[in-house]
């Protein structure tokens, strides 16, 4: 019955938004973002019976952060020119921020990232190896390096978690 609330209070702060929102076109937008959100409120008791819950969020988690990379390394390219140290920085640790959420996603409690970069013909700069210590369990470790991988374009050796590479751990696993 929880959930009941939940969409209640949504509807209720929904609706007060959109009285505030000007009219326009960004009010229509707001509209069909906010369905979609009301829609996954209202499913959410459905998955929770098939226990497709956990894996709708990791989906969600992973869309979103590939769509950060995306503005991310969009951004890093409109800079080119502007290839100084404190630029390259910002980006290592927002590349290291958006890491750290994902294992966390994955169910690794308190990561912290480790990652080296080096620049790609262009002169873009690009994660070449990813160090992530943490606690957690050994499925977790591996959904974190299988979606990592995935997600920068890394070979599976190049993702370390505990000292463990995604080699080491299919071969255990």
């Amino acid at each position: 019955m929880g959930w009941i609330k939940q969409v209640v209070c949504y509807l209720c702060v929904f609706q007060i938004f959109l009285q505030i929102l000007p009219d326009g076109t960004s009010k229509k937008y707001v509209q069909f973002f906010g369905s979609l959100i009301l829609v996954l409120l209202v499913a959410r008791p459905l998955t929770d019976l098939t226990g497709t819950t956990l894996d709708l969020e990791k989906e969600i988690r992973f869309f979103m952060a590939q769509e950060e990379l995306s503005e991310l390394t969009m951004g890093m390219e409109g800079l080119n020119e502007l290839q100084n140290d404190s630029i390259d920085e910002a980006f290592r640790r927002e590349l290291a921020r958006q890491v750290e959420e994902l294992a966390a996603g994955c169910g690794l409690k308190e990561p912290e990232v480790s990652l080296s970069t080096l620049r790609d013909t262009q002169g873009i700069l690009q994660v070449n190896r990813i160090s992530i210590d943490a606690s957690g369990t050994k499925e977790a470790a591996q959904e974190a390096v299988r979606q990592i991988c995935a997600l920068y374009g890394l070979p599976q050796g190049s993702v370390t978690v505990h000292g463990w590479t995604a080699a080491d751990a299919e071969r255990q696993g």
